[in-house]
C-alpha cells in the first residue's frame, strides 16, 4: 500500500521577509529538501535608515515585524507490503521544504565602507541564526526516518502505518517545541549578533 502522510502544522518562525527568490533541492538518503530563498529591499545611507526599512518592511507575525525568517513543512511518505500474512515497510522518505526571507541592502554609491562592513556582520549573523533553524529542522527529520524504519513488522499494514503516523506527529511536535526554545535562548538571533548597531 502506497500513503502520503503529511504535517497539518506548517511552523514560521521569525528573528528579532517580496523579491526574487532562489530554490534549490538537495537529496540525502531518505531525506528530500528543498530550500526556497526570498528577499525584501531595504534601502538607506546609515544604520538608522536601515534599522527603520528591516523595521517597516519586514515579516510580521503577531502583531511584530522579524529581520527575517525561516518557514519550513516536513511531510512523510512510506510503502508497506504484505508477505505471508505480515506487513512491513518496503521503503519510507521524509520531505522538508523550508522558506528563508530575507532582506536584501541595495547599497547607495554614497555608503561608507564603515556602514558596508556592519551591513555585513549583521547579515553573517542573520544567515547563522536561521540556519540554526534549519539545522533543528533537518534533525528532526532524520529523526523521523529512523523511527519510521525502526517500526517492526505486523500483521495489519493499518497497524503499522498508524505507528508511523504517531511517531512522526510526536517528533514534529518536538521539533516545534526545540525551534521556539532556540529563539527564546538567542532571543530571535541578537545574541548570535543579529543587531544593526551604529
Amino acid at each position: 500500500m502506497n500513503r502520503f502522510c503529511g504535517l497539518f502544522l506548517i511552523l514560521v518562525l521569525f528573528v528579532c521577509f517580496a523579491g526574487q527568490g532562489a530554490l534549490s533541492q538537495t537529496r540525502q538518503e531518505g531525506i528530500v529538501v528543498q530550500i526556497d530563498t526570498t528577499y525584501y529591499t531595504v534601502r538607506g545611507g546609515s544604520v538608522e535608515n536601515l534599522r527603520s526599512q528591516v523595521k517597516t518592511l519586514g515579516p510580521q507575525k503577531g502583531g511584530k515585524r522579524y529581520d527575517a525568517g525561516t518557514e519550513y513543512q516536513i511531510r512523510w511518505r512510506y510503502r508497506s507490503v504484505t508477505a505471508n500474512g505480515i506487513c512491513r515497510f518496503d521503503s519510507a522518505v521524509v520531505l522538508l521544504n523550508v522558506k528563508f526571507i530575507y532582506p536584501r541592502w541595495e547599497i547607495p554609491p554614497s555608503a561608507s565602507e564603515r556602514l558596508v562592513q556592519t551591513w555585513k556582520r549583521y547579515y553573517t549573523n542573520l544567515l547563522r541564526h536561521e540556519d540554526g533553524h534549519l539545522d533543528l529542522a533537518l534533525t528532526g527529520s532524520r529523526e523521523l526516518l529512523q523511527a519510521i524504519k525502526e517500526i517492526l513488522p505486523e500483521i495489519t499494514c493499518r497497524s503499522i502505518e498508524a505507528k508511523a503516523d504517531s511517531f512522526a506527529e510526536a517528533i514534529v511536535a518536538s521539533v516545534q517545541k526545540k525551534q521556539v526554545e532556540y529563539d527564546r535562548i538567542t532571543d530571535h538571533g541578537a545574541t548570535q549578533g543579529v543587531r544593526l548597531d551604529p
